[in-house]
C-alpha cells in the first residue's frame, strides 16, 4: 500500500484536537489507528474531509510558506 505523506501528516496534526473533541468527526479510534500505523487510504481521506476548517487552515499555512499547491 502506498502511503500518502500529506494525508498522514494532516492526520498527525489533527489527531490531538480530534481526540479531545475540539473538532472533526467522532472517529477518534479510527484516527488513532491511522496515525499509529502510519497508514493512509480513502477512509482517512474521508475522516479528514469531515474537519470543517482543516483545508482552509492548511492552505493558509502553505500560502504563508510560499507553497502554491497545498
Amino acid at each position: 500500500m502506498k502511503v500518502n505523506l500529506g494525508l498522514t501528516r494532516a492526520a498527525r496534526y489533527s489527531f490531538a484536537p480530534n481526540h479531545f473533541h475540539y473538532c472533526g468527526p467522532e472517529k477518534q479510534s479510527d484516527m488513532q489507528s491511522y496515525v499509529a500505523l502510519h497508514q493512509s487510504d480513502q477512509g482517512l481521506q474521508g475522516i479528514l474531509s469531515e474537519f470543517a476548517t482543516l483545508y482552509k487552515y492548511l492552505a493558509m499555512i502553505a500560502y504563508e510558506n510560499n507553497i502554491r499547491d497545498p
